[in-house]
């Protein structure tokens, strides 16, 4: 929630005046917050974007959300006509990435923008912009707008910013209405990449203080950047540059240890040389590359820099233009963010949605590995999942089990090997499809498949919905995209089983920002109204997430997918047989999942736990019948 001072200095800023206002990143850290603040002014908002499922603010009744990819040029002119105020937040911020990349997105995705604005003649463009591009491996304090760049900059992100606030420059030189504003180190509830990574380094004891910690660096508030850029929607000449921060510089280390402390995080124990931080960094990135790893490397040139040198800007330009001063304070804004990463919410929706679960098949396997203890008989370890229907969104589907092109997927070695191991009892009568389409439910309305994680018997059946979106955690799909043979078949992974399409169709949940419930840190509220929570359950497998589901005033279903395989392993809090383990992505992380549903199922005793193969949950709900009647068909 943005803080009170700043929507009321808003509203009052922008009082009688109504006016069609855009944001490009409306679903990103800070397009969001500003949506928010302009909704909340009583602005006619559109925020556009390629995922709406990545921000539950793209459901909020006040905001217009319009799918758009920043890189399509006519998307982009769809978009933009007839906005009086167009601000461009949309970028790739990141300090590793290609260059093409960053190139494609932040400097073609300026010029699209820059250039729909023209096309219009009378728009006001606001431009986000970064200090990345000041940024230079040594202490620069006091920063004016007009400093002289680095001959080289420290990263391609940086570089490519600079690149863009070129573009709009030049626009301005030929007639275009457009302010630049430079975000300096944003932080705030919703951070995704700031705060939340050193505190995530520092949780786990992997923060060693880099340099002789005096570094004295600016920070901002998200609100108060939010606060400026509706400043900028009025104030300030074509062609004027202001960085915005708290403007209060700090010492960052302090600031990091004291909130690692209220955390309850480990005390730092040691520090490490900037030269030596350095040269680990330039290695780690050497050997990233070579190894062909995805994402970027634990530590980055950049990121050593950042840790390590003094860096600091003028406020002159920020108040004289714009008139701009921080209405949150910067100790204001570590409480609120301290208050985000703690807080928790157990309360009902005020909706509801309708979920029905559904058996695809089954394989027999050994009791006793499933469930430690038991018997080694086989038994049935249905594959299920589950359909939700949201009042005002639609159909959904949480996975969508076997269907026959397991099968054709496991026909070739070494594929072949996982059909081995799990031998699937399975007819056409039992595809999610089938059973669908007999409930008067065509393929076409099925709107999106939320992806509890990729092993086979999850995603049999996506390319039975030609029409839906794929809904997963980011860190769920890096671990399978592009992966083919054993390193594949290691994770439990049919490429096959993808449609041709599917990264086109591919919407990420990328951080998960939203309450924690009982002991799971934190959620992403789905539809923005609480009625699906998806939430972390990692450990079987790199990603996976489970969805708390409201199915009635006061009912709710937690779907856990494997997080355990059976209710009788989450009640004696006990991982399966140690010969399962080979094929756990993370014993670590199951161990440590399981134990947060052991004790979310003492603390919510109503709520009912479905693993997606409980031979417990295939009898309660009649699985067995429904499969001895449906293979007679």
């Amino acid at each position: 929630m943005v803080d009170e001072r700043v929507t009321d200095a808003v509203r009052q800023l922008l009082q009688g005046r109504r006016m069609r206002i855009l944001i490009t990143g409306g679903t990103g850290f800070v397009g969001a917050r500003v949506a928010a603040l302009l909704a909340g002014a009583d602005q006619e908002v559109t925020v556009i974007g390629r995922n709406r499922y990545r921000s539950s603010l793209a459901w909020h009744p006040g905001i217009r959300f319009d799918p758009c990819d920043i890189c399509n040029a006519n998307d982009v002119a769809r978009v933009c006509h007839d906005h009086e105020v167009i601000i461009h937040a949309a970028a790739l911020a990141s300090n590793w990435g290609p260059a093409e990349l960053f190139h494609r997105i932040n400097v073609q995705g300026t010029e699209n923008v820059v250039n729909a604005c023209r096309q219009q003649g009378n728009t006001r463009l606001v431009h986000v912009s970064s200090t990345a591009i000041h940024f230079e491996f040594r202490d620069k304090l006091a920063v004016e707008e007009d400093a002289a760049l680095p001959k080289r900059f420290a990263c391609e992100y940086a570089k490519s910013k600079a690149v863009s606030e070129d573009v709009v420059q030049q626009a301005v030189k030929r007639g275009l209405n457009a302010v630049i504003v430079r975000a300096r180190a944003v932080f705030g509830p919703g951070d995704n990449a700031l705060l939340p990574r050193l505190l995530a380094a520092a949780g786990k004891g992997r923060l060693p203080r880099i340099g002789r910690g005096d570094n004295r660096v600016d920070l901002t508030y998200v609100d108060n950047l939010a606060y400026a850029l509706c400043l900028a929607i009025s104030n300030g000449e074509p062609g004027r540059i202001c960085t915005i921060t708290n403007e209060d510089p700090v010492l960052l280390w302090d600031v990091l240890d004291r909130i690692s402390a209220r955390l309850g995080y480990p005390a730092r124990r040691r520090s490490v040389s900037y030269p030596v931080a350095l040269a680990f960094a330039k290695g780690t990135a050497i050997l990233h590359k070579c190894l062909g790893n995805r994402g970027e490397p634990a530590l980055t040139s950049y990121s050593v820099g950042l840790l390590s040198k003094s860096q600091t800007f003028s406020p002159k330009a920020a108040r004289c233009v714009l008139g701009y001063s921080p209405l949150v304070s910067m100790e204001q804004g570590i409480q609120k963010t301290l208050e985000s990463l703690n807080a928790r919410d157990d309360s009902h929706a005020n909706g509801s949605v309708r979920l029905k679960l559904f058996t695809t098949g089954y394989t027999p396997q050994p009791y006793g590995l499933v469930e430690r203890g038991q018997s080694l008989s086989k038994i049935a370890i249905h594959a299920t999942c589950a359909s939700i229907e949201h009042p005002q969104h639609g159909m959904f589907l949480f996975d969508t089990g076997y269907t026959d092109k397991f099968t054709e997927g496991t026909r070739n070695f070494p594929y072949s090997i996982y059909g081995h191991v799990t031998p699937l009892v399975h007819s056409p009568a039992l595809t999610v499809r089938s059973q669908l389409s007999e409930q008067g439910i065509a393929p076409e309305c099925i709107r999106g498949v939320i992806i509890s994680h990729f092993h086979a018997d999850h995603v049999a059946g996506l390319c039975d919905f030609e029409q839906a979106e794929f809904i997963a955690s980011q860190g769920a799909w890096s671990e399978v995209a592009g992966r083919r043979g054993f390193s594949a078949l290691k994770r439990g992974f049919l490429p096959s089983l993808l449609p041709t399409n599917f990264e086109r169709r591919f919407r990420p949940i990328e951080h998960f920002h939203g309450p924690g419930i009982g002991p799971f840190d934190h959620c992403h509220d789905l539809f923005g109204d609480g009625s699906v929570r998806l939430i972390p359950i990692p450990g079987h497998a790199r990603g996976q997430i489970g969805a708390l589901v409201q199915t009635g005033p006061s009912e709710r279903v937690f779907l856990v997918a494997d997080a355990t395989w059976t209710l009788g392993s989450l009640r004696s809090n006990r991982l399966p047989h140690w010969l399962t383990f080979g094929f756990i992505d993370s014993v670590r992380d199951l161990r440590r999942t399981l134990d947060q549903l052991y004790c979310f199922s003492q603390q919510y005793p109503s709520i009912e736990i479905i693993p997606t193969h409980c031979p417990e949950v295939a009898e309660r709900y009649g699985l067995n019948q429904v499969v001895k009647e449906r293979m007679s068909i």
